[in-house]
């Protein structure tokens, strides 16, 4: 059996391919103000996802940033919604750096 032109992929094809397994990333700012609960809407590029995929997010740090914990919620094809919670429910000012990582389910 020998290989015929039409068994190799197009780069169109190929390019295709690689995108739907290439995760979207980012990084946002989340600013609490005497609070113990805070959120910010990420937008993902557009047409990036068919299905809501799946999303992680991390603290790199800030100021007052290591009392939270996040939570990616509300993930949509479009987007989603970082939340952070302060660990023991006090309200603190803080400046949260959260990077993202957004994979094809």
């Amino acid at each position: 059996m020998s290989l015929q032109p039409s068994d190799v992929p197009s780069r169109e094809g190929i390019q295709s391919a690689i995108d739907a397994i290439t995760p979207a990333q980012g990084s946002t700012l989340i600013t609490t103000s005497s609070a113990a609960v805070g959120s910010i809407g990420v937008t993902f590029p557009d047409g990036k996802f068919a299905t809501p995929p799946h999303v992680f997010v991390t603290n790199v740090g800030g100021s007052g940033s290591t009392q939270f914990y996040l939570v990616a919620g509300s993930v949509t094809t479009t987007g989603f919604t970082v939340y952070a919670y302060q660990r023991d429910a006090t309200a603190v000012t803080a400046n949260i750096n959260v990077h993202w990582l957004a994979f094809p389910a």
